[in-house]
């Protein structure tokens, strides 16, 4: 039959064995199934039909050819849309034949993953939930596609080919067939457009930050168009993890519920005799109330307020006085009880859980979501505790250890090309964190105690990513709970640059901001004299000027009574000038920013916003992948953030073609389920191996190491424990009919 698609007529007919090779390197392929089955996330739908198109011809492809069509075009590339479903679809079907083996070859292609890697080179999001083939033909081919087609009996094509199955190709309705054919030749264009818009997109990157063109060019070579064979492999393993799902320990979930729902009630009654009734009518103003209270009578506790002169009632923002006040550390418990309770627990109330995963974030890495947020869970071993193996397995948890100080000193080696004084420290086996604080203490590596050791941390792990010194204060006491005085934050970098010196050049940022601050705000000497009469501006050298109207900006919107070099105020013409241009941009700002510049409210936070959205640009990770429109400090965390999340991605897909059962992924830890019968350490020696040869493909010269441990349950108090040469299981020392001692 023939398919119309764009004005043009394209022959497709079934294909019989005895056709051999027919199809042209690359083509596309599209596999039609019955419907999924919702209730049991582990279940593979079943192949009905399917269509190969190589951009002349197109060819339907039976359930009974499928193995034979596989095995004549098993040296092509091929082309899916959503590969990992499509994979999965053709090995559940072609029981001799292996498909990922063409993965392993580099010869599959993703249109989906290649459109998110474009969007994500060229606006700085990855479009999830929005890269359907209907979406991506939409935006590249300019075709609409008809996805509610109705057959003859009134039923929707898309979720009615199971009705079909068995039948031969000739024997489905036209319309099925056309559906089909339809969207494998859209597949195959959408390919061709998106490698051309990708390659226009790197020949414009050549000012994104860490770009080298010769590095760009070899790992398009190794790692696909912007890393898209490793987001390929890392979507395919991830969608098994999801298949696998994670048993629970449903008698630990009800006890730890029970007990929950106890100790929340007597918080309620505390807080109540306060006058604070949680999720009842008037609540927030009670709320204000007490804080402002507390505010007035505590000589040593000032509360945390937002722009609008009210108190901030985020857990985040008291989090860090709940120890000083009765009243907010009832209320910080009662929030944190209600967290584990609604967003965790009440989510384990099945067998088994199947949490879903995505593989590309705007920084490279992933991100869980679904049935559970497998990657965000308490870190104690509350929830965690109810995680359990499966009957007869263990569980090996293996995490590499500090892999973003590892990749941090591999893109200082490769992408910078400058020596790297942390690369030696790792390789020689130092502990940077000690190696820090002995710099900044001047004294013995040994000498140092754990609450040095823990403020070095929060330096090694925080300046990287390019936090200020007060952002730096912010994240050593939210994650290693260390108070750090400005002297001290000045004392430890002084120390991390001088044992670690090119990161002054990983952290060098010649940006001009007045420059991009007047262009993001589009100021002009000619709109700046009209607005103010102040014509001098139009006999001064512009590109000069343009810098210096960026600069006025930022004071204006940093101070009340902004003023010049000579000390004077700034007019209000000025002023007035400088805040109507922000009011046109309040829309790319949150709304909290955007109430400030509404109200006119200057602040250094809002001076900083605004300097970092006019100084947005891209940047490059040693993986080939390009990312658009990122603040200074997104691009410094990008560059090693992403490298390891893409190491992870390749050491998950060497596990899984070894044959690893793997329940979950956390970044940099991997939970695996082995036979409890097994050679216990020769399995953990072995997935330790396997990490190590992943990330290595991306950390050649950088010491990776690997920690495990074995354990009957997901804790993260389990210690690793060897007996006479042999690998025991960690025992939970908690009992379990105790979970709530975990919290």
């Amino acid at each position: 039959m023939n398919i119309e698609f764009k004005n043009k007529s394209f022959a497709f007919r079934p294909w019989r064995s005895e056709d051999g090779c027919v199809l042209r390197s690359p083509f596309a392929f599209d596999s039609e199934t019955t419907l999924l089955d919702e209730t049991r996330p582990q279940h593979v739908p079943t192949f009905v039909v399917g269509a190969a198109f190589d951009g002349n011809a197109g060819y339907f492809v039976h359930h009974s050819q499928l193995e034979s069509f596989w095995n004549h075009h098993s040296t092509q590339d091929v082309i899916f849309h959503h590969a990992c479903f499509d994979l999965g679809v053709i090995k559940k079907a072609c029981a001799r034949f292996d498909p990922y083996a063409a993965v392993d070859e580099d010869r599959v292609w993703d249109t989906r993953i290649l459109f998110r890697l474009w969007q994500l080179a060229t606006l700085g999001e990855t479009a999830r939930g929005r890269s359907s083939l209907i979406k991506c033909a939409a935006a590249l081919l300019g075709l609409e596609m008809d996805k509610e087609v109705e057959d003859s009996h009134g039923r929707r094509v898309r979720t009615s080919f199971g009705k079909y199955l068995g039948c031969l190709p000739n024997e489905l309705p036209p319309e099925y067939l056309q559906y089909l054919a339809t969207d494998t030749i859209a597949t195959f264009q959408l390919h061709d457009a998106l490698l051309t818009q990708i390659s226009a997109s790197l020949r414009a990157a050549g000012d994104a930050f860490g770009y080298r063109e010769n590095i760009v060019a070899n790992t398009a070579s190794r790692f696909g168009p912007l890393s898209h064979h490793i987001q390929l492999r890392g979507s395919i393993v991830l969608d098994a993890v999801r298949r696998n799902g994670m048993a629970i320990d449903q008698a630990r979930v009800e006890s730890l519920l029970e007990q929950l729902s106890v100790r929340q009630n007597e918080l309620r009654l505390q807080l109540l005799s306060r006058g604070y009734s949680p999720g009842q009518p008037g609540c927030n103003k009670s709320l204000q109330r007490i804080f402002r209270d507390i505010d007035t009578t505590s000589t040593n506790l000032t509360l945390p307020r937002k722009a609008s002169g009210q108190y901030s009632t985020r857990s985040d923002d008291l989090s860090g006085l709940a120890h000083e006040d009765g009243f907010l550390s009832a209320l910080f418990e009662f929030r944190e009880n209600e967290t584990l309770m609604s967003t965790f627990l009440a989510k384990l109330n099945a067998g088994r859980v199947h949490p879903s995963f995505d593989v590309l974030v705007r920084s490279g890495r992933t991100s869980s979501f679904g049935a559970l947020s497998a990657q965000n869970l308490p870190c104690d071993d509350a929830v965690r505790g109810c995680i359990i193996p499966s009957e007869g397995y263990v569980f090996i948890d293996a995490d590499y250890a500090a892999i973003e100080l590892a990749t941090l000193a591999q893109v200082c080696l490769s992408q910078f090309g400058v020596c790297s004084g942390m690369a030696e420290a790792i390789n020689a086996g130092i502990d940077l964190h000690r190696h820090v604080a002995a710099n900044m203490l001047t004294k013995a590596p040994e000498l140092v105690t754990k609450e040095e050791r823990q403020a070095a941390k929060a330096v090694n792990f925080g300046r990287p990513g390019g936090l200020s010194d007060r952002g730096l204060q912010r994240y050593a006491k939210a994650a290693f709970g260390v108070e750090l005085s400005d002297a001290q934050v000045a004392t430890l970098t002084a120390a991390w640059f001088t044992a670690f010196p090119e990161m002054r050049v990983y952290l060098d940022d010649n940006k001009n901001v007045g420059v991009a601050i007047s262009r993001f705000l589009d100021l002009t000497p000619l709109s700046f004299a009209a607005e103010t009469g102040e014509d001098w501006v139009l006999r001064t050298h512009q590109h000069e000027i343009v810098g210096m109207l960026g600069w006025m900006a930022r004071k204006v919107f940093a101070a009340v009574e902004p003023t010049n070099s000579n000390g004077r105020l700034y007019p209000q013409s000025w002023i007035d000038y400088f805040w109507r241009t922000l009011d046109q941009k309040s829309d790319s700002f949150t709304d909290a920013f955007a109430a400030d510049i509404r109200a006119r409210n200057p602040s250094r936070e809002l001076a900083a916003v605004v300097c970092n959205l006019a100084c947005r640009s891209s940047c490059v990770t040693l993986t080939g992948r390009l990312r658009a429109n990122t603040i200074y400090c997104q691009s410094r965390n990008t560059l090693f953030q992403g490298l390891a999340a893409d190491g992870a991605k390749l050491a998950l897909w060497t596990l899984w073609r070894a044959g690893y059962r793997i329940v979950n992924f956390i970044h940099d830890e991997l939970l695996i389920e082995v036979s409890e019968d097994s050679d216990l350490l020769a399995n953990a020696e072995a997935i330790r191996s396997h990490m190590v040869a992943g990330m290595r493909q991306v950390v050649p010269d950088v010491r990776i190491d690997v920690q495990y441990t074995c354990m009957r349950r997901w804790l993260k108090t389990a210690e690793l424990v060897i007996q006479d040469g042999r690998l025991i299981p960690w025992e939970d020392s908690v009992p379990s009919e105790d979970p709530l001692a975990h919290v």
